[in-house]
């Protein structure tokens, strides 16, 4: 949906712009499957707060591996473990031969199941939430 409603490569060039000005090493992490790999590894979270996690690992990984002086390697996919794999996917994960994070997403993909967990505003009924600067003396408030 970003790319439908906002700019995305002006975003883009300012965000690196504001990089290159203060010093701050930019660098894109592949975000293929972030947000499937993300749900089935923290299936108590929220899609996007999953994918988020799934996002800092790949780039924690790839900063480890450049202060190591070693090329960058399985990043993007974790170890598939069928440990790791939600309990309502463990009897199709078995029965099916699925090895991969790949082939998990389309065999979840091809029997039109939910996996994901969007955020639902309705949760939050008569919470109030009110952030600024301290600049601005505005509270923040639970109501």
């Amino acid at each position: 949906m970003v790319n439908n409603y906002w700019n995305r490569t002006k975003l883009l060039q300012n965000l690196i712009k504001r990089c290159n000005i203060n010093n701050i090493k930019y660098q894109e992490v592949i975000a293929m499957y972030s947000s499937f790999i993300g749900q089935m590894m923290h299936i108590d979270e929220y899609d996007s707060i999953a994918a988020s996690f799934e996002l800092s690992r790949r780039a924690y990984l790839y900063n480890k591996a450049i202060k190591n002086k070693v090329k960058p390697r399985n990043i993007v996919y974790p170890v598939f473990n069928i440990d790791i794999v939600p309990t309502r996917w463990k009897e199709m994960v078995t029965t099916k031969g699925i090895r991969c994070w790949k082939n998990l997403y389309l065999s979840l993909k091809k029997s039109k199941a939910r996996y994901r967990f969007p955020f639902a505003i309705n949760e939050f009924n008569g919470i109030s939430f009110s952030l600024n600067s301290c600049k601005s003396l505005v509270i923040i408030r639970f109501a």
